[in-house]
């Protein structure tokens, strides 16, 4: 029963994957904020439509930046599902496929890796 709920919350996962991605596609924001509310949307839709609960301690910073050493990419999706936000990636995410595309529409930019290019 696990293998089958697995499956179905991918198949579920990628369509929103494709939904949000073909809206990034289409209406490619070009500011930083109306990234950061693309990234809002598709996170907070997802966690939202797959179940997950969330449970917060204390206040999201308003503004500023938030420095975080997360233990999985799941926490940067319940970050932005909080609160429109833009991330920092390494430089490797932007060759990823298809999630490397949608990181840095998002407007994430890379950090660099300290190797010279």
């Amino acid at each position: 029963m696990s293998l089958l709920r697995s499956l179905a919350r991918s198949v579920q996962l990628a369509g929103y994957f494709a939904k949000f991605g073909t809206e990034l596609l289409i209406r490619r924001p070009a500011t930083r904020e109306a990234r950061a509310d693309w990234l809002h949307r598709f996170a907070a839709s997802a966690i939202h439509g797959l179940g997950i609960e969330l449970e917060v301690s204390g206040e999201f910073p308003e503004r500023g930046a938030m420095i975080s050493n997360h233990l999985s990419y799941l926490d940067i999706i319940v970050l932005a599902a909080l609160h429109p936000c833009v991330f920092v990636s390494k430089a490797e995410v932007a060759n990823y496929p298809v999630l490397g595309w949608m990181t840095t529409m998002a407007g994430a930019p890379a950090a660099c890796t300290g190797s010279a290019k």
